[in-house]
């Protein structure tokens, strides 16, 4: 009201003026009303993303340039409910993302070339995919980010195998699982681990090798792999736990965890997976892994 009265009381005592003085007087109402949500401080929209969902975190980016910076440089520590990848609209190229935790889908439009044709993809881990391309050879992609890096070839594993049949029969089979120990976006190295070939075998790169490592004083033959507080543990065919710290320049087994089950438990447990389909899982419960 008593802005209302003082631009009344300004039109009466010199009309002249009134436009000019009308205009400043609501463009200072005008900026109270609509605060510039661009301008908050960074601590705050830190503290705002500690608080999001992945999928609010994606929304969170596309409200505007400087959001979108804080959430680029934000590392956050808390354990997202992880995506479903669904196959791909190769038409629109597009790809549909799978939302456990609000049970959506959601669609990325127009990074079916950061795909390539018939990507395979063999593993994920910090929000980046390991993929196979239709050539066999093998790159992490963040479909969100939309940064692709080209790994080393894998060709060394291929033996004596013609590359044309390698690729027709063997590309999707011969690699197990593979996983990032760290996050490329945040971190200024990363190396992946995977299981490959028929031996189920263990082997690395790093950020700047030409070439794969296949892993030294590793057991033959693993089910599964997961990286656990700076930790990287192998589930073996015999069910042992083997667990091995990749810190330094070559990565070092710490200790090797037998299974309590008597042989005999074992025998039975191979002869019933000759029967059935069966597959071992490493699967971290409460900061201890285990598994079934």
């Amino acid at each position: 009201m008593a802005i209302k009265k003082n631009l009344f009381s300004t039109m009466a005592e010199d009309p002249s003026a009134s436009s000019k003085r009308l205009q400043i007087s609501f463009s200072k109402v005008s900026s109270i009303i609509e605060p510039n949500w661009s301008k908050l401080q960074p601590e705050l929209l830190r503290l705002i993303l500690s608080k999001l969902s992945f999928a609010q975190f994606i929304r969170f980016k596309a409200v505007c340039s400087s959001w979108n910076s804080i959430a680029k440089s934000y590392v956050s520590s808390l354990r997202q409910v992880p995506w479903l990848l669904l196959p791909g609209n190769q038409e629109h190229h597009a790809y549909c993302f799978f939302s456990l935790e609000d049970n959506k889908t959601y669609q990325i439009k127009n990074i079916g070339n950061l795909f390539g044709n018939d990507a395979w993809c063999v593993g994920s881990s910090h929000g980046w995919l390991v993929l196979l391309d239709d050539e066999a050879k093998p790159f992490l992609l963040n479909p969100f980010s939309q940064v692709r890096i080209q790994l080393p070839t894998i060709e060394r594993f291929m033996f004596q195998v013609n590359k044309s049949y390698f690729i027709q029969h063997l590309r999707k089979v011969f690699i197990t699982k593979a996983i990032l120990l760290l996050d490329p976006s945040h971190d200024n190295s990363y190396v992946v681990v995977l299981i490959f070939g028929y031996l189920s075998r263990l082997a690395f790169c790093k950020k700047g090798d030409s070439g794969w490592t296949i892993l030294s004083g590793a057991s033959q033959g693993y089910c599964d792999i997961i990286y656990i507080n700076d930790l990287f543990y192998a589930l073996t065919s015999d069910s042992s736990i083997e667990v091995w710290d990749f810190h330094a320049s070559l990565p070092i087994k710490k200790r090797e965890i037998h299974p309590s089950t008597t042989r005999e438990m074992l025998e039975a447990t191979k002869c019933f997976g000759n029967l059935h389909s069966c597959q071992t899982y490493l699967v971290e419960s409460s900061a201890i892994f285990s598994w079934c």
